[in-house]
């Protein structure tokens, strides 16, 4: 066993590497007295750190990030004089950094991030030597301390994700040598000082997610090689100043949810780098055609919620890596461009409330991969029902008329077409969607028969109101004549979703960076990608039993909360590398199961693959499994046999879909009242 180890049969040990295994449990003493340890990382080491560390007098590197440990950084740390890198990110510490720490003269990295430290830096912890500091995501409150003023040789300064208060500091302007300075996440106020003008080697600024005001300053485009500037839901106003023009190496550029206004300066159009851009919800204005260029690599542009005018220009056909889209309430006139179809890699596209007039060209069809489509409110016409029967993967369409080639939407979840004056029939074809979750065809003049669909039936008091000639047999509405049935809603619906083999849809695929990420910011996606995985180990407590609602063959089961998303569940695999047989079935399944969307099959949405553990995030059903109500007494009561026939039939309605309507068909193999889980 690892703590049965002696270490100290290896007295002349320069070099110990023991990250990325499956070692846990308490550091072995033996282990605290080797001289020269230098890595032991992302490990499942728990416990405190042991005083006996301070023995290690020639220790120059010492990592134990992504591992358990708890209590608080103990004094000796400071009798480590040689130490040059120091990282304990992503444990459980607590309490502050000791004034001890000032007497590590020699130390250039310091990363003491995602923990759950408060307090503050002691001002003895001023070592002119630091190069890097990092130590977002942690509970540190009160200002920040002048004494960051006086490393000189710093490039690396994160705070975000704190609880900092007050202004953001002048003496920051001191800090010459700055390549990354992000302080956002905090509650940082008052107005963006001049200090710009000192720090020009900045590539990336984020004072994002404060209460910041005031006015862009000029000073703003002084760090002419700036690639990221983060200034994303703040108080700012006043206009975008022309100077930004300056910054021709910008990649990204989030200064979405301000109160900016005011003309977008056109230099704008020559910024060929820009790969994401968010000016959302703002009162920002232009004349898109003016004030946009070609990018060649940019993959979102959110300008929603403004006051941008013009028509949509054909160059951004030309933009071939765009995958979301949004110019969705301004002043857009004209008709949509042909050559909006050749943008192969678009996700998202919502022109919607503008005022788009004309034909829907016919070449939108060719975008494949769109599962988001916004054009309500638009005076459209024309061929959308064409358009509308290539679209396989749409997952949401926001319309003002009903086509029957809506039917073809397999893949379609949410369908709003309330508050218009739309007539006639619904399509009768609305009962073969199964993927239906969401119907709002509320406040229209449609007539005859309501469809058997679970998404109407779900929630039919909102889906269906004012709309009185509809008939069916649904509470409130009269019986069609010639439609005559035993059945009745239940004001209770219960609904079964079931695991198909494995059990995998994996939406979206992260890899975290375990140490190459610390040293540079991630965009927003990145950042939520990052923090998503390490939510996942803090809430499970590293996968503890505790959390566990399910064990299998190949994977257990646990209940996950974190503030930054809803509850879900977390399947861990027992082996984090499974054989090559395994590997094989298990990226067969995620392969097939990207197509499977059906009310009563679970949703799936991220996949991770570590060194350490593969786990699966995926939708958490309240009810649990059908085993557990059967096994309880209180619960079995409410379980009706009418309850229990929709059971059966909506397990019957899954499997009919995976074997009939699903192709090639998948056998699930596996049908048990554990896998069968249940939502109300």
């Amino acid at each position: 066993m690892f703590h049965e180890f002696s270490f100290s049969s290896f007295p002349h040990l320069a070099y110990l590497n023991l990250s990325f295994n499956v070692l846990f449990g308490i550091n072995p003493p033996s282990l605290v007295t080797s001289p020269s340890l230098t890595v032991h990382d992302s490990n499942t080491l728990f416990g405190i750190i042991s005083p006996q560390i301070s023995n290690i007098s020639n220790l120059k590197f010492l990592d134990l990030g992504n591992n358990q440990l708890s209590g608080v950084i103990l004094p000796e740390i400071g009798l480590l004089t040689h130490l040059k890198h120091l990282y304990i990110d992503v444990n459980k510490l607590r309490g502050s950094v000791p004034r001890e720490g000032g007497q590590l003269s020699s130390l250039k990295q310091l990363v003491l991030c995602c923990n759950g430290l408060s307090g503050w830096i002691p001002s003895s912890f001023e070592i002119n030597s630091v190069v890097i500091l990092y130590l977002y995501e942690n509970s540190l409150s009160s200002y920040v301390p002048s004494l960051i003023g006086n490393l000189k040789s710093l490039f690396h300064l994160d705070l975000s994700e704190n609880q900092l208060s007050g202004l953001i500091p002048q003496f920051l302007g001191n800090l010459s040598n700055l390549v990354v300075l992000h302080l956002g996440g905090n509650s940082l106020f008052g107005y963006i000082p001049p200090i710009l003008r000192k720090v020009q080697s900045l590539l990336s600024l984020g004072f994002d997610l404060n209460r910041l005001g005031g006015v862009l300053p000029p000073s703003i485009s002084n760090p002419s090689n700036l690639e990221g500037l983060y200034l994303y839901f703040n108080r700012l106003s006043g206009s975008v100043p022309t100077k930004i023009g300056n910054l021709m190496q910008l990649i990204e550029l989030e200064i979405d949810n301000n109160q900016l206004f005011g003309q977008i300066p056109r230099s704008l159009r020559n910024f060929t780098s820009l790969n994401i851009v968010h000016l959302e919800r703002n009162h920002l204005t232009g004349n898109i055609p003016e004030v946009f260029g070609i990018y060649p690599n940019l993959t979102f542009l959110d300008l929603g919620q403004n006051n941008f005018y013009g028509e949509i220009s054909s160059n951004w056909g030309k933009c071939q890596q765009l995958g979301s889209l949004n110019f969705s309430m301004n002043n857009i006139t004209r008709s949509i461009p042909p050559k909006i179809g050749k943008l192969y890699q678009l996700y998202k596209l919502d022109f919607s409330l503008n005022h788009i007039v004309g034909e829907i060209p016919i070449e939108l069809g060719n975008l494949k991969s769109l599962n988001y489509r916004g054009l309500n409110g638009d005076k459209v016409y024309g061929s959308l029902p064409r358009v509308l029967g290539s679209l396989s993967d749409l997952e949401y369409l926001d319309l003002r008329d009903i086509p029957p080639q809506i039917c073809n939407l397999k893949s379609l979840e949410k369908l709003n077409l309330s508050y218009n004056n739309l007539c006639g029939l619904i399509p009768g074809c609305f009962e073969g969607m199964h993927g239906l979750s969401c119907i709002d065809i509320s406040y229209n003049e449609l007539l005859g028969l309501i469809p058997n669909n679970t998404g109407i039936h779900y929630n039919p008091v909102d889906a269906l109101q004012e709309s009185k000639g509809l008939c069916g047999d649904v509470d409130g509405f009269q019986h069609c004549k010639d439609f005559v049935t035993h059945k009745h809603v239940l004001k209770k619906k219960w609904f079964v979703n079931m695991f198909p083999l494995f059990g995998i849809l994996a939406l979206l695929f992260f890899v975290v960076r375990m140490i190459s990420g610390r040293m540079k910011k991630a965009s927003r996606e990145n950042k939520v990608s990052k923090i998503m995985y390490e939510e996942v180990i803090r809430a499970t407590n590293n996968f503890d039993a505790k959390y566990c609602i399910n064990t299998g063959g190949h994977a257990s089961v646990y209940k996950a909360e974190q503030p930054s998303w809803e509850i879900v569940a977390v399947k861990k695999f027992h082996l984090p590398h499974p054989d090559m047989v395994v590997q094989q079935a298990f990226l067969n399944e995620i392969k097939a199961s990207t197509e499977l969307r059906h009310r009563n099959i679970v949703k799936f949405y991220v996949f991770c693959f570590h060194p350490r553990q593969s786990f699966l995030l995926y939708e958490y059903l309240e009810r649990g499994s059908l085993a557990t109500i059967l096994s309880n007494d209180a619960a079995i009561e409410e379980f009706s046999w009418t309850v229990r026939m929709n059971v059966i039939k909506s397990v019957a309605n899954a499997l009919s879909y995976m074997h009939h309507d699903y192709f090639p068909p998948i056998v699930h193999r596996d049908i048990s009242s554990k896998n069968s889980l249940l939502t109300q």
